[in-house]
């Protein structure tokens, strides 16, 4: 992965997104767009080559109340098929399949250095 990696922050908890702004602070790598529901996720998968993300950041649930990671598997699908390219973290408090890297959200504090070693 680049020193310095363009990432796509997809995560409808404020406070969740202000902990990654933070944990990647200092790390050279930068946040370029951010998603915070399952529209604005789905519209985004379809705009990571042009933005030229590196990374995405996903987290399994994007609505209140749904706890069965169908949101998540879909931006997944559709981030698999318009950037292939693009590695995908799980950033979710439960275990994410399919992702490249299944971080979860108890290891928010490593995401820089997760994101080097991709």
């Amino acid at each position: 992965m680049p020193k310095e990696a363009k990432v796509a922050v997809i995560e409808d908890d404020k406070d969740y997104r202000e902990f990654i702004k933070e944990f990647l602070d200092g790390t050279g790598h930068t946040i370029v767009a951010m998603a915070v529901d399952y529209p604005e996720a789905l519209a985004l998968a379809k705009k990571l080559i042009e933005l030229k993300v590196d990374v995405v950041t996903l987290d399994q649930n994007l609505t209140e109340g749904e706890h069965d990671g169908w949101e998540g598997n879909k931006i997944l699908e559709e981030i698999r098929k318009y950037a292939p390219n693009v590695k995908v973290i799980g950033l979710s408090s439960v275990k994410f399949p399919g992702v490249d890297l299944d971080l979860g959200k108890r290891d928010l504090a490593k995401i820089g250095e997760t994101i080097d070693k991709l």
